[in-house]
């Protein structure tokens, strides 16, 4: 099992941070590991919105079918997916404060096949990449 979390603080509005952070197309943007992102059901995004992942994880393409499983305006929001060979729940959490907003991803996640022989190294993988997410995140919101 892999379970972390990370946490930065961005110099913008706790609602110009959730607005951006959980708008799925936008996930490219920040998420250097991400080759597509897609929202596949209709509507506005809340509990139920479903999307589908497709990143690149130790030199392999991994497709993520997930789904919003909270969505609370302007402070929290998490999503999972319970197929593919790596299954995780990951949850984005928004506090303001003195210095912008603190937002905090914490994650798990069960792999299996190739990856679960790679679990070690996927888990310090997917922090230092969670973590050059972020700070990509910081300098884009803050240069807006």
């Amino acid at each position: 099992m892999i379970k972390d979390s990370v946490s930065i603080v961005i110099n913008q509005p706790i609602e110009k941070v959730f607005e951006y952070v959980s708008d799925i197309a936008r996930s490219k943007e920040w998420q250097e590991d991400l080759i597509e992102a897609k929202k596949t059901s209709e509507g506005p995004t809340g509990v139920g919105t479903t999307f589908t992942y497709v990143r690149q994880l130790l030199g392999r393409k991994v497709e993520a079918p997930g789904q919003i499983t909270e969505y609370v305006p302007n402070r929290r929001w998490t999503i999972e997916s319970k197929s593919g060979p790596l299954q995780f729940k990951g949850t984005y959490a928004l506090e303001p404060g003195e210095m912008g907003t603190t937002m905090t991803f914490s994650y798990e996640g069960e792999a299996g096949g190739f990856f679960k022989l790679a679990e070690g190294v996927l888990a310090s993988t997917v922090k230092k990449q969670t973590q050059g997410d972020f700070g990509r995140l910081k300098e884009l919101l803050e240069s807006m």
